[in-house]
C-alpha cells in the first residue's frame, strides 16, 4: 500500500543549500541525542537542532579566515567544535577561543577524523583524532583529555593513510569496533585507554547507525543489497533486494519501469527503515510523466524485513530522503529550503507547518516552492 506522509516542518536555513550535494558544506550529525545540521557559513560553523524545533544551537567562529579551516565535529555538549588546517586540528569554544591545538606533518593523503567519547560518572569528553601514520599500511589514532593534551596514542595494524578509518560506539558508550571503509569492520575494546583489536568482519560500507546504536545498515559494493546487523555482535537480521519489492509496473511500483535499489536511506527509527529506488530518468520520460518516477521511498519494517509500501507525496516527486532516527525525514526543495516529514498517524509531538513554533534563531519557516529542475518531479 502506499503511505501518505505529513509535513510538518518547512525551515528556510541558510547554507542548506549544500545539504545532500556531496560538498561537505552542510552534513547531519546523528551521533547525539538530538540530531543537528552542520552548515560551513563564511566566517564559522552553524549547529542547528532539528528537534521538535529547529534552532541555532551554536557558532563556532572559523581559526582562519575563508576557508583555510574546515570544521570536522562538534563536541557532545557542544562546548567546542574541532577544525582541520593544513597542519593542525584545532578546537574552538563558541565564543572563538582556541580551546587547544595538535599538530600534524606530512599528511599527503589527509583523512582527517575526529569522534568523541564520554567516560566517567560525569561524562568526561575524550577527543579521538586520526593522525597521519610513518607505515602505509597502519592507522594511528590520538586521544587527547578536556584539556587537549594527548593521553593515548593507538597504532593500529590495519587501514593505512590513503583509507577512511572509523570508530563506532556501543549502547554502552564503549567501544565496539574499528571500520575501514571498502576493506572490513574489525571488533574493538578498549582496556587501559588503549584499542584492541578483534575478530575481522567482512562489513565493508557502513551507512548509517541506529539511533540506539544497537543496530548498523550496511552493503558491500559489489551485490544490489542492503543489510541490518544487530550491533556490536554484527548478526544480521535483514537482508534487502529489489526482488522483495513489488514487480515493476504492479502495486505500489507502478511508478518504475526497471527499478534499482539505491545504496541510500537509513533509520527512519529504531524499528523502520527508508529506502529508495531509482528509475532511468529516461524511461521515465519514454513511458510518460504522469506515471512514472525516477526516484521512490519506501519504509521497510526492520522486526520482519517486509516492505511496508511507498511513500506517496502530496504534491511532487521527492528526490532523496536524509532520515533523522525519530521517526521523521528531510528532503530537500531549492535555495535552503528543507521539509521535515513524518509517517505517523498524528504529529502531536512536531510543529505543524506554516506555524511559527520550532523556527528559532537564523530559520524561518519557508512557503511550499515550486519543483527545481523541471521535468524531473511529476504531479500525483
Amino acid at each position: 500500500m502506499t503511505i501518505s506522509p505529513q509535513l510538518i516542518g518547512r525551515y528556510e536555513i541558510p547554507g542548506a543549500r549544500e545539504f545532500g550535494s556531496g560538498s561537505g558544506e552542510a552534513r547531519l550529525n546523528r551521533t547525539g541525542p538530538i540530531p543537528q545540521l552542520l552548515i560551513e557559513g563564511p566566517d564559522a560553523l552553524l549547529v542547528h537542532e532539528l528537534g521538535q524545533d529547529v534552532h541555532l544551537r551554536a557558532a563556532f567562529p572559523r581559526p582562519l579566515s575563508g576557508k583555510k579551516a574546515r570544521g570536522i565535529g562538534v563536541a557532545p555538549d557542544c562546548s567546542f567544535a574541532v577544525f582541520t588546517t593544513d597542519t593542525a586540528y584545532i578546537a574552538v569554544a563558541p565564543d572563538g577561543t582556541h580551546l587547544w591545538q595538535h599538530p600534524y606533518i606530512d599528511w599527503r593523503h589527509r583523512r582527517e577524523y575526529v569522534s568523541f567519547s564520554l567516560h566517567g560518572p560525569d561524562n568526561t569528553i575524550r577527543t579521538w583524532l586520526r593522525m597521519p601514520s610513518e607505515a602505509p599500511d597502519r592507522t594511528l589514532f590520538h586521544t587527547l583529555n578536556e584539556a587537549g593534551h594527548q593521553v593515548t596514542r593507538h597504532d593500529l595494524p590495519i587501514g593505512g593513510n590513503v583509507q577512511h578509518v572509523s570508530l563506532l560506539w556501543r549502547p554502552d558508550g564503549d567501544l565496539g569496533s574499528v571500520h575501514v571503509s571498502g576493506r572490513a569492520s574489525y571488533r574493538a575494546t578498549l582496556a587501559s585507554g588503549r584499542i584492541f583489536l578483534g575478530e575481522r568482519v567482512d562489513v565493508k560500507y557502513i551507512h548509517d547507525v541506529a539511533p540506539s546504536r544497537r543496530g548498523i545498515m550496511t552493503e558491500d559494493g559489489s551485490t544490489p543489497e542492503l543489510r541490518w546487523h544487530s550491533f556490536p555482535s554484527y548478526e544480521e537480521t535483514v537482508t534487502l533486494r529489489i526482488d522483495d519489492f513489488p514487480s515493476p509496473g504492479t502495486g505500489d511500483c507502478t511508478v518504475h519501469y526497471d527499478p534499482w535499489l539505491m545504496y541510500a536511506g537509513g533509520y527512519l527509527d529504531e524499528d523502520t527503515a527508508l529506502v529508495q529506488l531509482s528509475d532511468a530518468y529516461d524511461t521515465a520520460r519514454c513511458y510518460g510523466n504522469d506515471v512514472w518516477r525516477e526516484y521512490s521511498h519506501w519504509l521497510v519494517d526492520l522486526a520482519t524485513g517486509t516492505v511496508r509500501g511507498r511513500i506517496a507525496y502530496p504534491e511532487w516527486e521527492e528526490d532523496f530522503a536524509w532520515p533523522l532516527g525519530d521517526g521523521t525525514w528531510l528532503t530537500r526543495e531549492r535555495n535552503d529550503t528543507l521539509c521535515r516529514w513524518t509517517a505517523r498517524q498524528t504529529a502531536s509531538d512536531a510543529p505543524a507547518a506554516g506555524e511559527d513554533e520550532g523556527v528559532g534563531t537564523g530559520v524561518r519557516a519557508a512557503p511550499r516552492s515550486s519543483p527545481r529542475g523541471k521535468g524531473r518531479r511529476h504531479r500525483r
